[in-house]
């Protein structure tokens, strides 16, 4: 693609919802039925099977800054300030160019107009701390 011209490369999305939603199952599965029995340390899944972090995700970054000379961007959706700050850190540490942040809330509040939810993105991107 870059040697057809292509300007920059947007990775795939890093989902918040679902590495919190892969760690609370394995922390569930690795609790279920230990109490129960001697023999319920055998129900403990192999760790190498799961992936409930951004590891995978940091680690393409890196080597898809040196399969090219265009830049990389990252994609991050995210559902919490703490959750796409601390994530969003992890990105730029890992050497992403630039990040697309896909902020994901869906107002059921009847009560929540659009000009106070737009008020709430703002202020959640502006959480991100400030580069020197």
């Amino acid at each position: 693609m870059e040697d057809a011209g292509i300007a920059s490369v947007v990775l795939y999305s890093l989902f918040e919802e679902e590495i919190t939603h892969e760690s609370l199952a394995l922390d569930y599965f690795l609790s279920r039925g230990t109490e129960s029995f001697a023999e319920a340390l055998t129900y403990f899944p192999d760790l190498n099977d799961y992936n409930i972090g951004p590891e995978k995700y940091l680690g393409l970054i890196p080597k898809a800054k040196e399969s090219v000379q265009i830049p990389i961007i990252a994609s991050l959706n995210g559902i919490s300030s703490g959750g796409w700050i601390e994530y969003a850190k992890l990105i730029e540490q890992a050497g992403a160019d630039a990040l697309e942040l896909n902020l994901y809330y869906v107002s059921t509040d009847l009560d929540v107009t659009g000009t106070e939810l737009e008020k709430a993105y703002v202020e959640l991107v502006g959480k991100y701390p400030k580069r020197d």
